[in-house]
């Protein structure tokens, strides 16, 4: 035929009117020509997305009709970790896509950390502990007296490169959050700045000592580095971001230290980024003391529900994200090497936790239930004495993604 078949995509200049919210979608399908809609750009993407589905899966025909998508959860992510081992930016930009065409909205990158101390072999002591591997992965000018910096020299990615990144993914509707985690997994910090690092037990050589003025001010120095705009005036590198990661998991130093870094360190970045949002690795239940004067607008990754007890931060009035390790955290190499896609089907909900002992069940409709966010930590380089590549991670991120 050399009739023409329009496909036209379609802002809604009201959306005041229907319920498609931010990344819902309508399509009609009519015999002369399909409409997607959307209120905004990311929704208009994930239609898109659903309409080349439907073309492939029949042929490139189209069944007439008309349907309406929206998510029931607000965030649908994955998380890596590129602190522990080097990971390309072309890795990156990989998962960005697999993530769009799933309708997956976050990608979390975990810019710091360092081999677990008490699971690697040294010499036992504090000096020996600092040597251990630990990556910054991103480009810092912070420096010690000596000109010793924290980035990593065998991969990082520059600030410039970092920033048009975050732009791209946007693109492919996929909100990028970086995360420096601190007080804790902070080995690239303390050893290039030992003063500020916890002393004595050499497995807490990765730990700010927050009874230190100077290790609360090199953790706000991070941050400052990555939002406050240059003096030959560019835009920081994160200044596209709409939410940020602080970290602050499994901290074992004193627990009013860390409820009081909580809170400067919150605030601090919260005043430097209005417009973004913040979130933190849950860790008030096992912390313990009065954090009552911690930001409820902070969102809380549950990752144990020993460390942060959901239905406590649920009531005490956090939104919360579903990271539970025992579902959802990818080891290769380790004892999480692939996730469990028998029990993700059939099983697993976001609003729900389980353990051996207990569930807890989340209201589903709580706009405070924001959804689920799975990770990879990269703590083993190898398995049966072969280098797990590039490929074989992304194997184990997008095998559970459909």
């Amino acid at each position: 035929s050399d009739e023409t078949y329009q496909i036209r995509l379609e802002l809604n200049g009201d959306s005041s009117n229907n319920s498609l919210g931010e990344e819902g979608y309508e399509i009609e399908i009519q015999r002369d020509g399909t409409v997607v809609r959307g209120n905004t750009a990311q929704g208009i993407r994930w239609g898109c997305v659903t309409l080349l589905k439907l073309l492939r899966e029949n042929e490139g025909e189209l069944p007439l009709g008309r349907m309406r998508d929206y998510p029931r959860y607000r965030v649908r992510g994955f998380g890596i970790d590129v602190g522990r081992r080097p990971i390309s930016m072309e890795l990156l930009q990989r998962m960005v896509e697999e993530l769009s065409k799933n309708k997956m909205n976050t990608l979390q990158i975990h810019l710091n950390d360092n081999q677990i101390i008490a699971q690697s072999e040294y010499d036992g002591t504090m000096e020996g502990a600092r040597k251990l591997y630990a990556g910054f992965r991103l480009e810092s000018e912070m420096r010690n007296a000596e000109g010793e910096g924290i980035t990593s020299q065998d991969l990082f990615y520059t600030k410039e490169e970092f920033a048009r990144f975050v732009e791209e993914a946007r693109a492919y509707g996929v909100e990028v959050v970086p995360e420096i985690d601190t007080p804790a997994h902070s080995l690239a910090m303390t050893r290039i700045f030992p003063e500020w690092g916890m002393q004595g037990n050499p497995e807490s050589a990765d730990c700010l000592d927050l009874s230190k003025e100077g290790a609360v001010q090199l953790g706000k120095e991070l941050w400052q580095e990555y939002l406050v705009p240059s003096e030959d005036g560019k835009e920081p590198a994160f200044a596209a971001c709409t939410a940020l990661h602080l970290g602050m998991d499994e901290y074992f130093g004193d627990g009013k230290d860390y409820l009081s870094y909580l809170k400067e360190l919150s605030e601090y970045v919260g005043f430097l980024a209005s417009d973004k949002r913040l979130r933190i690795w849950g860790s008030l239940s096992l912390i313990g003391g009065d954090y009552s004067d911690i930001s409820r607008q902070l969102e809380m990754h549950i990752w144990d529900t020993s460390w942060a007890d959901p239905a406590e931060m649920y009531a005490e009035g956090f939104s919360i994200i579903n990271s539970q390790s025992s579902a959802l955290y990818l080891i290769p190499g380790g004892g999480y090497d692939w996730l469990d896609l028998d029990f993700l089907e059939k099983e697993w909900m976001p609003n729900v936790f389980w353990t051996t002992q207990r569930q807890w069940e989340l209201p589903a409709w709580s706009d405070r239930m924001l959804g689920a966010c799975y990770m990879m930590w990269n703590d083993w380089a190898s398995l049966n004495g072969h280098e797990i590549t590039e490929d074989g991670l992304y194997d184990r991120f997008a095998e559970p993604l459909p």
